[in-house]
């Protein structure tokens, strides 16, 4: 089938990464393009706000995204948490809300995992250093479908 035929509002540099009606809502994770995020998300940013929005939306979650997770990160490094469970709730919901919306639905889980924890007092390393992992593949993933909004 032809892409144009697929997805015809979307440039065919972005096919990889959406899910269309036509595709029956699902994407081809057999290539590897998406593993971390939800291409139903991605589809609904794109043709709400076209790929110069995605772009900016993609450009903001990292930066913000990449200051939580390295605050985590740094406080994992031994077997106990450093840092505050009250911080540790703070930086979980932030990053829970804002990856729900990029459509990293699993990184969203994880961080209401551990804002639900650090909100009893109550703090997994494991899963911390979980939610780091997860971030580092959706950032790459990420990454990716910048490059292909970017792409002029």
């Amino acid at each position: 089938m032809r892409n144009d035929l697929i997805c015809p509002t979307l440039p065919a540099r972005l096919l990889p990464f959406v899910a269309c009606s036509v595709r029956c809502s699902r994407l081809d994770v057999a290539d590897g393009c998406l593993e971390s995020l939800d291409p139903k998300a991605i589809t609904r940013l794109l043709h709400v706000g076209g790929v110069g929005l995605v772009s900016q939306l993609i450009t903001l979650f990292v930066e913000q995204a990449e200051q939580a997770v390295g605050v985590m990160r740094s406080h994992t490094q031994s077997s106990h948490v450093a840092i505050p469970p009250e911080a540790l709730e703070r930086l979980a919901h932030s990053l829970s809300g804002s990856a729900g919306q990029i459509g990293a639905t699993r990184l969203s889980e994880l961080a209401t995992s551990i804002e639900t924890a650090a909100a009893r007092r109550l703090v997994n390393v494991s899963a911390v250093r979980e939610l780091c992992a997860e971030y580092d593949h959706v950032a790459r993933q990420l990454c990716d479908l910048k490059t292909a909004c970017d792409a002029d």
